[in-house]
């Protein structure tokens, strides 16, 4: 995970700062976190945001599915918010689904550390939110998520090597060309 400390403090200070694109970096740092070392808790955020998917699903899926549903599922947003404030803690209540109205039931007396941690989760969420909102069209949305996707393939994977077959085939036409000169001058003779 490229950024140290507290990924709350992270995300508020970026937020606070306004500074969207630390904001996103951060995000998509966190997620690829999330899915390298622990992509059962990913599959089990996106199956309480409503979204179908395998126990036993690949991480280049996994990375598939919560680009997409970062930018086109709000309650994604919630549930990602929730993962990020209390991870493994978390329990079925503290998730949002459709039904409900995402608060969870943080019970105790007095609300304290639980309304604390509910507030923590909305701002998160809708942080979260915020970066849907970035893109004015479908277009716009479709290429931050390929972004994204890429982003967390390089975090994943790392970076692959491609190869620049320009200059091999430039060579390769110089050598063709000079065989045939070769070949033509010689057999005249």
């Amino acid at each position: 995970m490229r950024f140290q400390g507290n990924i709350i403090e992270n995300l508020q200070a970026a937020s606070e700062s306004k500074d969207k694109v630390l904001l996103k970096e951060i995000l998509v740092d966190s997620m690829a976190n999330l899915i390298e070392e622990d992509p059962t808790e990913m599959v089990k955020v996106l199956k309480h945001s409503n979204v179908d998917v395998d126990d036993n699903v690949s991480k280049r899926k996994l990375i598939d599915i919560a680009s997409y549903n970062l930018y086109n599922n709000p309650l994604f947003h919630k549930n990602l918010a929730v993962n990020l404030v209390k991870g493994k803690e978390a329990n079925e209540n503290d998730y949002a689904s459709a039904e409900g109205d995402g608060s969870g039931s943080e019970g105790g007396e007095g609300g304290g550390k639980g309304a604390a941690a509910a507030g923590i989760v909305s701002s998160i969420a809708g942080m979260l939110g915020s970066i849907g909102a970035w893109g004015a069209s479908s277009n716009d949305l479709k290429k931050e998520e390929l972004r994204t996707q890429s982003q967390m393939y390089e975090k994943i994977f790392g970076e692959e090597k491609k190869t620049n077959w320009m200059p091999i085939i430039v060579i390769g036409g110089v050598l063709l060309i000079g065989a045939i000169v070769v070949w033509r001058l010689t057999a005249k003779k």
